[in-house]
């Protein structure tokens, strides 16, 4: 998981060596900040500071489906 609201170099390298060992990382970014050209076809979940709540919960279900499906359901013993 990786927030890309803020350029941060060392995001995008740990970005990097995912994409290029075949990890899935799930992209988050605060809404109205603008992406890199890098980012612009990639899906990424968008949060609002105003209302954390609601995408707190909806952060939760989706790492749950994701780790359902890819059989890595140690990650909901996270906290």
């Amino acid at each position: 998981m990786a927030d890309v609201t803020t350029p941060k170099p060392n995001v995008y390298y740990e970005l990097g060596l995912c994409h290029g060992i075949g990890k899935d990382a799930i992209l988050l970014k605060q809404r109205g900040a603008s992406l890199p050209a890098d980012f612009a076809g990639a899906h990424y979940y968008e949060y609002t500071l105003e209302d954390l709540e609601p995408h707190q919960a909806a952060l939760a279900d989706m790492i749950k489906r994701w780790s359902s499906e890819h059989h890595a359901h140690e990650v909901n013993a996270l906290k």
